[in-house]
């Protein structure tokens, strides 16, 4: 796919303050974005958005979008649960690339949360030093789906080639995953789930 080609689904709006705005589209350029096609809403509800969406060519929609999550707070219900119900209305989303926008001064429970529901990929720093962008990933009981995983940026995020090989790295797991976007029984074994993929960092 040819660079800077995704749609960007924005299902709570773009981060309100325009400095964090402007380092969202920053870190979403380097995700492969199209600027001039921000999907930001307001939107209704799920089937307000589906309308939306659904007037797009095909071949959008199926280009691995990416999907910006900028609240957070309560995770289970603004994150989990929206991400089942958008993609129970745009199966295509299964394949997108989930990105969770955080500010910890406006959301400081966020980590908090996050560690009690999964686990990210690095250590964390739960404030304004956290300057790696991180991969976060529900525990296995809590998953919609197998490979359910997000990149969770901060207006702090510093794109820099440990960002370049986290995404790197997501991306191919997706592709490796599209045979297991389907929705979960609640009887799935333990066990069943990869861990996170493996942070290389260069020596």
């Amino acid at each position: 796919m040819p660079e800077n080609s995704r749609i960007v689904l924005f299902p709570y709006g773009q981060p309100v303050e325009l400095s964090q705005r402007l380092v969202c589209e920053a870190c979403l350029l380097c995700c492969g974005a199209d600027t001039q096609r921000f999907l930001d809403g307001p939107w209704k509800n799920e089937d307000h958005l589906f309308r939306y969406v659904s007037r797009l060519s095909e071949a959008v929609q199926n280009s691995a979008p990416l999907v910006v999550l900028t609240r957070s707070n309560p995770l289970p219900i603004v994150v989990l649960a929206k991400r089942r119900r958008l993609c129970r209305v745009m199966p295509f989303l299964r394949k997108a690339l989930w990105i969770i926008f955080v500010d910890a001064v406006a959301e400081p429970y966020f980590f908090r949360d996050a560690v009690d529901l999964g686990r990210f990929d690095l250590s964390v720093d739960e404030g304004s030093g956290q300057k790696n962008a991180l991969v976060w990933m529900p525990d296995e009981e809590r998953r919609g789906f197998r490979h359910e995983r997000y990149l969770v940026l901060m207006p702090q995020t510093e794109l820099d080639s440990s960002f370049s090989e986290r995404l790197a790295l997501l991306w191919e797991e997706l592709n490796k995953a599209e045979d297991g976007f389907e929705e979960e029984e609640a009887s799935a074994p333990a066990g069943q789930f990869s861990a996170p993929p493996p942070i290389r960092r260069k020596t």
